[in-house]
């Protein structure tokens, strides 16, 4: 009976996934009891056919030998587990504010909450060092879920001290998480989840990416710089890596359908011959350094259809502000789009800032002037881009706007000094809340949000589900020293405000 019920721990207990020195203990502790089953059976044959019947107090000898062997290894599996066994991360205690009240004044930060639905919600908030306080919170983060709107927060999972944490897509159902770009060491890597971000599984970029490096020297000091891939995900499982080669003139573009554990390569593409970029040449700044990196920020539409927009230092190399590229062949191949020029602008003062697509059809695309500037314009597709509207001016460019695309009509945005606007015709009309409040203030009643930080410039964050569904971030002070973060949801399109609760890292 002993030996039975440790053999059926000992099983609960085995992990095929466990250390080598676990499992390594765990054959060796099953090996013993399967030794001294089999020399008890033996006894008790010899035993049986010797005398017709096992003496008792032989029997009970046996037992006992065997409840010793037992706990004998029992104790050494245990012991041998504290040194082998992964330490659990220890989840750091955590407050809820009350709806309204900042968090993170100091020594943590928190990630953009990411919502699904109405009353499902993500958030990564994480500890920072060196801080002010006394003790110093380890160097944490943590993924925090809400199921009633913001209004209470569980953990879902905690990384241990020095994981930093990158930003995080969910499945429309929150069951399929990933998190991109996260610095694991020295190598960038994936993190995805299937179960809510309960437990992860830690995936690798392709190999070979990252392995440009550029070099630059000024005033007999020179330092070299990795040039960062290109990282695109649809949702969790189907992803794209688009990564220089040394010679800084060829990328090499990936794809995975299973979420990073499997990569292929699509293709080897030649910058000089697709782009008309001179990437081994490159642009040369003030100061003698000389950019090698390009060519641009990649965006995939569906599986075959992506876009490329071109870096702003290579929009003057064009005619026009058109530096946007699109595949119809999964990224092997790329064909420039021809936008029409807003009317008295320098295309080299200008950048594509946005290209969005809600469905295979129905896109945008945001021109702006490269500083806070005087001009903002949209471009919009219902033929999956194969033609642009003209350039559709945005209502009130004597100051910067922060816009958001709910779909190919509805369009919000927060001005930079404050206050709300939006559309329901793709820019013909808009509807202009006058801002109230000033930076340091909560949203007030009918006024939009107030005005945020310039250096926070653009917004730190605000999104939207619906045309009147969405959320925000807003940053509160602590005097002067600090600031803190606010969440808060509107239900009528942004003109409106209620304050929810955040977590905050004890």
């Amino acid at each position: 009976m002993a030996e039975e019920m440790l053999r059926r721990n000992l099983d609960r207990a085995f992990d095929p996934g466990a250390d080598f020195p676990n499992r390594l203990l765990l054959s060796r502790t099953m090996a013993m009891l399967n030794a001294d089953a089999t020399t008890a059976g033996r006894w008790k044959r010899r035993e049986r056919s010797r005398l017709g019947w096992p003496l008792p107090p032989m029997r009970l000898v046996a037992i006992v030998m065997a409840l010793v062997v037992a706990v004998a290894a029992t104790a050494a599996f245990l012991a041998l587990h504290r040194f082998f066994a992964p330490i659990p991360v220890h989840t750091p205690p955590f407050k809820v504010a009350a709806p309204g009240v900042g968090v993170c004044f100091s020594a943590c930060f928190t990630r953009d909450a990411l919502f699904v639905s109405p009353t499902v919600g993500l958030l990564i908030e994480s500890t920072t060092a060196p801080c002010d306080t006394t003790p110093c919170p380890p160097q944490t983060s943590v993924l925090f879920r809400t199921d009633d709107g913001g209004l209470h927060w569980n953990v879902q999972h905690s990384w241990k001290p020095n994981d930093q944490i990158g930003s995080l897509i969910a499945s429309p159902d929150a069951r399929e998480l990933l998190i991109i770009g996260g610095q694991f060491g020295t190598r960038t890597s994936l993190l995805y989840s299937a179960d809510e971000g309960i437990t992860w599984k830690d995936r690798a970029l392709p190999p070979g990416t990252g392995q440009a490096v550029e070099s630059g020297c000024k005033g007999g000091v020179c330092s070299q710089v990795n040039l960062q891939p290109e990282i695109y995900f649809l949702n969790p499982r189907e992803g794209w890596v688009l990564s220089q080669e040394q010679s800084f003139n060829v990328a090499d573009l990936f794809h995975t359908t299973d979420s990073g554990a499997h990569w292929v390569l699509v293709a080897r593409i030649d910058i000089k011959a697709q782009f008309n970029l001179d990437l081994v040449t490159g642009i040369t700044f003030s100061g003698g350094w000389v950019d090698h990196s390009g060519p641009g920020r990649l965006m995939f539409q569906n599986s075959s259809t992506a876009w490329i927009i071109l870096g702003n230092s290579f929009v003057g190399n064009l005619a026009g502000p058109a530096p946007l590229f699109r595949s119809l062949d999964g990224g092997v191949t790329w064909q420039l789009q021809r936008i029409q020029s807003p009317p008295g602008i320098d295309p080299s003062d200008s950048v594509l800032w946005t290209v969005k697509f809600f469905n295979d059809r129905d896109g945008v695309l945001e021109l702006k002037q490269t500083m806070l500037g005087s001009y903002h314009y949209v471009y919009t597709t219902s033929d999956g881009g194969d033609h642009w509207s003209g350039p559709i001016q945005v209502h009130n460019v004597t100051q910067a706007v922060a816009l958001f695309y709910i779909d190919l009509t509805h369009w919000v945005g927060l001005p930079i000094g404050g206050g709300w606007m939006r559309t329901a015709d793709a820019g013909r009309h808009w509807d202009v809340t006058p801002a109230t409040t000033q930076f340091g203030s909560g949203p007030a009643s009918g006024a939009g949000l107030p005005a945020p930080m310039m250096l926070d410039w653009p917004p730190p964050w605000f999104s939207f589900s619906t045309p009147s569904q969405g959320w925000a971030y807003v940053r509160v002070p602590n005097g002067a020293q600090s600031t803190g973060i606010t969440l808060y949801e509107t239900t009528d399109g942004g003109v409106d405000w209620t304050p929810l609760s955040l977590p905050e890292l004890g």
